[in-house]
């Protein structure tokens, strides 16, 4: 259920469909991503049994607003007072608490399975509004060469757009990368070879493959599924996108 990287220095936690990062820091934590609201009690079990308090997590990197990755965001703020790290895109979305919907499923496959999926869990992926104040630290850069390294991390934070307009991916110097849903290791039995299941613009998607895979990523983490190597996405790159 649970797995920590203890070698990578960094705890993979699964919460429902999301794998969600807690990377140590010189003093604290910093967190990528949150899961539904509904995990939240599952978060703060799992932080306990590691001897880890809510007031360790110092920042909160929200890839993108989408309620699978921003859903206790708010509720984590409150107890831990930790600081956001987002793209100024995802503002407006998540302090209404609504996602965008400017996105279509990859393949008539993707569409059929999670129209199905929809009719049968109605989500209607609203979140609690979050809070985003002037001690945040809002992206606006296509490549942020400085944010990690102010919080006691060594990395790149990118602007890796093709899945929503404000997602974000981080790169450490030890090429361990956490891409969000700008690729995927899911759905595979779908032909998705590392896509996004849904997109906006797959030359986007295609875009930022490259500026992730030429911003030395050498292991992918990705929000959904197993981890997997920067070879294989540049290899399903090669192969898959010259065909759309």
């Amino acid at each position: 259920m649970h797995d920590y990287m203890k070698a990578l220095d960094f705890y993979s936690i699964h919460l429902g469909h999301t794998n969600c990062f807690l990377l140590r820091l010189d003093t604290g934590y910093l967190l990528i991503d949150t899961s539904f609201p509904q995990y939240y009690g599952k978060f703060k079990k799992f932080i306990d049994k590691h001897g880890i308090k809510l007031s360790d997590i110092k920042y909160l990197l929200l890839t993108h607003h989408h309620d699978d990755h921003a859903g206790f965001a708010q509720a984590l703020r409150k107890d831990s007072n930790c600081r956001l790290i987002i793209h100024k895109e995802g503002i407006a979305a998540l302090q209404k608490g609504k996602m965008v919907s400017t996105n279509k499923p990859l393949n008539l496959s993707i569409k059929l399975i999670m129209g199905l999926f929809n009719l049968l869990k109605r989500r209607d992926f609203s979140i609690e509004p979050v809070s985003v104040t002037s001690n945040d630290i809002i992206i606006e850069d296509e490549i942020d060469n400085k944010t990690l390294a102010l919080i006691g991390s060594n990395g790149k934070i990118l602007h890796t757009i093709g899945h929503t307009n404000d997602s974000l991916s981080v790169i450490l110097d030890n090429g361990n990368t956490f891409p969000g849903d700008i690729c995927m290791n899911w759905f595979n039995f779908c032909g998705t070879h590392y896509r996004p299941i849904f997109i906006s613009d797959i030359k986007d998607v295609e875009n930022s493959w490259d500026i992730i895979i030429s911003n030395g990523s050498k292991m992918l983490f990705p929000s959904h599924g197993k981890s997997f190597s920067a070879d294989k996405l540049e290899k399903s790159k090669m192969k898959y996108m010259s065909k759309q």
